[in-house]
């Protein structure tokens, strides 16, 4: 999110976090992972808590982390299908985000097996750690090669299944971890309940009412509703005297049945191609009247008016 992952106030994740970083720590350093022999236990006794306290608070403040490694993600699914809320708002896809959790891409079992810190971990969460944690509590900086790997152990806590109640305190990880889908509004970051929130399979761009996908359909609101409808319908709409805005230049100017739609796939427009390709005869036959009429009378004479019969003989001749 782009606020950052919301926590409770005053809230802190179990203490068993503790366990499970010095457990981690144990496993990192029986694989020589430690660039140089330090041992946990005889660290001062500061150290890994704030440092657990600060990764967890860092991971809630920047925001971006668990979007990427815990496979969550957005899936784009707005912009495919027509979400209604409560069963009388629909969406724009812009508006809205649908997001899902896929197991496989949480990253815990490639991370645990693979100890450390990646380069952009490094370079966000190591200055948060010394300034932001250890200096405003004015104790002593720890040595960045004890750090990175309490750090690390720490985000493996937050992917693993430990992690997931702690995560779940933001309320959009909390309906993904609930539901199996979260909403979120892009607009105000609302977080709507996955019980009202209705997918229509209505492709983008299809009508509420006739189902067409057509390219005037735009939201409108009817009956206080606010649906995605093409012009047609909502003409019929005003005409059936349902609540619409009578003021909506498509109730009082609509583009249905006017010359400026000119889509002959459309089952409302009466325009076929035929009867676009006869209106246009009819126009050219006015238009070749009115030039006969206008050089009849002495005035343009067009192309030909400007030259005799012989001329044009003569120009082509010389071809």
């Amino acid at each position: 999110m782009e606020e950052g992952v919301v926590r409770r106030e005053q809230w802190m994740p179990p203490a068993a976090v503790f366990r499970f970083v010095m457990d981690a720590l144990e496993q990192y350093q029986s694989v020589g992972a430690f660039p140089v022999e330090i041992d946990p236990y005889k660290v001062p006794e500061h150290w890994i808590p704030l440092i657990i306290a600060g990764t967890l608070e860092w991971v809630c403040v920047s925001g971006w982390w668990p979007w990427l490694y815990t496979g969550v993600f957005d899936t784009n699914e707005s912009y495919k299908w027509v979400y209604r809320y409560e069963g009388r708002y629909e969406f724009s896809p812009d508006h809205l985000v649908v997001y899902r959790e896929n197991a496989e891409l949480n990253a815990y079992m490639e991370r645990i097996n693979n100890p450390g810190i990646e380069d952009r971990e490094r370079s966000e969460i190591l200055q948060f750690i010394w300034q932001d944690v250890f200096d405003r509590f004015k104790k002593g900086r720890p040595p960045q090669e004890f750090v990175e790997p309490v750090v690390w152990a720490t985000l493996m806590w937050v992917l693993s299944e430990f992690g997931r109640d702690w995560l779940g305190q933001d309320p959009i990880f909390s309906s993904i971890y609930t539901y199996g889908v979260g909403y979120l509004t892009r607009h105000d970051k609302k977080v709507l309940d996955p019980e009202k929130v209705e997918c229509t399979e209505r492709k983008i761009g299809s009508c509420a009412s006739c189902g067409e996908q057509l390219w005037c359909v735009a939201g409108f609101s009817q009956d206080g509703h606010w649906l995605y409808l093409c012009n047609a319908c909502i003409v019929r709409a005003a005409a059936e005297g349902h609540e619409v805005d009578k003021w909506d230049k498509r109730v009082k100017s609509p583009k249905c049945g006017s010359e400026t739609c000119l889509y002959v796939g459309c089952p409302h427009n009466p325009k076929t191609k035929e009867s676009i390709e006869e209106a246009m005869i009819g126009v050219g036959r006015a238009r070749v009247d009115a030039y006969r009429n206008n050089y009849l009378a002495g005035g343009q004479q067009g192309l030909l008016g400007n030259h005799s019969a012989d001329d044009i003989v003569e120009y082509f001749s010389r071809r």
